[in-house]
């Protein structure tokens, strides 16, 4: 392992696309990752590349039991995220919220 990754770091020497997964298409990639020791995963180069992502970019994580796992970028679902504050605001005419005191 090189100097500069520390040892409970992923890394990208991790094991990763075995040679048996093929992507079906140009920008589409298949991979098997696993969870290094603080539970993180490598987002494959190929991928990165495919998506231009670079250290310290945000990413949002999406869970369901039955759907899986799905990392998104934030900004397409700013919409959503709007909606559902814009839905849970206080409605004109009901009970008035106390403004916040710094």
């Amino acid at each position: 392992m090189p100097a500069d990754t520390p040892a409970d770091s992923p890394s990208d020497t991790q094991p990763g696309s075995p040679s048996d997964l093929t992507a079906p298409a140009p920008g589409r990639y298949i991979a098997t990752v696993k969870l290094g020791p603080k539970s993180q995963i490598v987002i494959p180069k190929e991928v990165r590349e495919i998506f231009n992502l670079a250290p310290g970019d945000n990413l949002l994580l999406l869970a369901d039991r039955t759907q899986g796992i799905t990392l998104v970028n934030p900004a397409d679902y700013a919409d959503v995220v709007a909606a559902a504050f814009d839905a849970a605001a206080p409605k004109a005419g009901g009970v008035e919220v106390p403004e916040a005191t710094a």
